[in-house]
C-alpha cells in the first residue's frame, strides 16, 4: 500500500506539469531524473517568489509559475502533477509536498490514474481510432471540465498547458474533483471532521509534529472528545509514520458495518477557513483564500457496471471489510456485494482519548522527554 514519486512519474512521459507548496528541486529533480530532460511547468507556494525563480534557474527546463493570490495570507497548496505521455496522460492528486521526509518518513494519500487518447468512428470504415489532436466528437465530461477550470485559474501559462488536455478522454474517470480557488464565490458551504497527532517515537521524532500545525489556543477543552487515537491498521505498517494525509468522510462507527464509507475525501486541505472558504456578509458571499484540490471517491463513480448490486466502500482492516469476504480487493465468493477497500489509515472501532491519560498534540509547547533519537521538542 504504498507509492513513491518515482512510481507516479514513471515511464517516457514528454511534459510535466507540478503543483505543490514547498519543493526541495534538488531531491525532487534526483528522485525522477526524467523531469531534467522534458518541459516542465512547476507552480510553487513559496512566499519568496524571487528566490523561487532564482533556484529554478538552475534547471533550463523548468518554468516556475507563481498563481495569483488575490486574498491576504492565502497561499497555493494543492499537491498534483499531470505527465503528458505520447498515448496517455496520468493525473496524481497527493499530500505530500515535494519534500524528501514527506514521502519517505510520513503517512500521506495518493490517487492517480492514467487517461487515454480520445477515439472517434473513422467515416470510411467506421473504426475507431484515437485522436492525437483537440477532439470534439466527445462531450466534455464533469472530470475534465472541473481540471480545466481549476488549472486555468492557476495563470496563463498552465492555461494554455490545458490545451493539452482536450485530447484524452476523462469518462472514465472514477473520483470527482473538489477544488479550492482563491477569490469570493457564491455556494454552498461544507462541513468536515478532523484527524489528530499521537507519539514521540515515530520516523521522525517529535519533528513529525511540526507539520501538524495546532496551537494551544486553538485545542479548546470541547474538542477532545472528537479527538482519536492514531491507530491505523497493522497492514498498513503505518503506527510509527505520523499523519500528513487529509481525510474526510462519513462512515458507519459500530457493528458489522463498521467501516463502511458512504463517501471519502482525501485532499490537500487542512481544516482552515482558509482552505475550505466561509460566508461572509450574511452568506451572501463565500470567500476562499488558497487553492487546494482533493478528490471524493463515491460508489456510483467507482464503476461503470449499471447491473448487479452498488459498489460498497470499506476500510481496510475493518469489521465490513472482513464481512464483505474480500482479500487483497478479490472477492471470495459472487454471491457477496462487490465491495472496493480503501487503505485509510483508520482503525475500527476508532479508540477515544483518554483524558486521564493522554494528551492531544500541540505544536507551541516544549517538550522534554526524549524522542526517538534522544531529542527533546523545542517549537520554533
Amino acid at each position: 500500500y504504498a507509492k513513491s514519486l518515482r512510481d507516479l512519474l514513471e515511464g517516457e512521459f514528454t511534459r510535466c506539469l507540478l503543483t505543490n507548496y514547498m519543493y526541495d528541486l534538488p531531491w525532487l529533480f534526483g528522485e525522477c531524473p526524467r523531469l531534467n530532460d522534458v518541459p516542465v511547468l512547476l507552480v510553487h507556494g513559496e512566499r519568496d517568489r524571487q528566490a523561487m525563480a532564482k533556484e529554478c534557474r538552475a534547471y533550463t527546463n523548468v518554468t516556475p509559475v507563481a498563481p495569483p493570490l488575490p486574498i491576504p495570507y492565502g497561499t497555493h497548496h494543492t499537491k498534483m502533477l499531470v505527465a503528458l505521455h505520447p498515448d496517455k496522460v496520468r493525473v496524481a492528486i497527493f499530500t505530500a509536498n515535494f519534500l524528501s521526509g514527506d514521502w519517505n518518513c510520513k503517512t500521506q494519500g495518493v490517487w492517480y490514474q492514467d487517461f487515454d487518447l480520445k477515439v472517434v468512428a473513422d467515416s470510411d470504415d467506421e473504426e475507431e481510432t484515437p485522436v492525437a489532436a483537440a477532439a470534439s466528437s466527445a462531450a466534455v465530461h464533469d472530470f475534465e471540465a472541473d481540471l480545466v477550470l481549476y488549472l486555468s485559474s492557476l495563470g496563463h501559462q498552465v492555461k494554455l498547458f490545458c490545451g493539452e488536455l482536450k485530447r484524452f478522454d476523462f469518462s472514465t474517470a472514477r473520483v470527482a474533483l473538489i477544488p479550492s480557488v482563491p477569490g469570493v464565490h457564491k455556494g454552498k458551504g461544507k462541513q468536515a471532521r478532523q484527524l489528530h497527532y499521537e507519539g514521540r517515537n515515530s520516523t521522525q521524532g517529535w519533528n513529525a509534529g511540526r507539520s501538524i500545525p495546532c496551537p494551544l489556543k486553538n485545542m479548546k477543552s470541547f474538542l477532545h472528545k472528537y479527538l482519536r487515537k492514531w491507530t491505523p491498521p497493522a497492514a498498513l505498517h503505518r503506527q510509527n509514520a505520523m499523519p500528513h494525509i487529509k481525510t474526510y468522510s462519513r462512515f458507519d462507527p459500530c457493528g458489522e458495518k463498521a467501516g463502511t464509507l458512504d463517501w471519502v475525501i482525501m485532499t490537500s486541505s487542512n481544516m482552515s477557513k482558509a482552505a475550505w472558504g466561509a460566508f461572509q456578509k450574511s452568506k451572501t458571499q463565500f470567500m476562499i483564500r488558497s487553492y487546494e484540490l482533493g478528490v471524493m471517491f463515491l460508489p456510483p463513480l467507482l464503476t461503470r457496471e449499471s447491473s448487479g448490486p452498488p459498489i460498497r466502500l470499506s476500510v481496510i482492516g475493518s469489521k465490513a471489510a472482513e464481512a464483505s469476504g474480500i482479500v487483497a480487493r478479490e472477492a471470495s465468493s459472487a454471491r457477496q456485494q462487490a465491495a472496493i477497500l480503501l487503505p485509510l489509515p483508520f482503525q475500527f472501532p476508532l479508540k477515544t482519548y483518554d483524558p486521564k491519560k493522554d494528551e492531544p498534540w500541540v505544536w507551541d509547547l516544549t517538550r522534554e522527554d526524549p524522542d526517538i533519537f534522544g531529542s527533546a521538542y523545542i517549537p520554533h
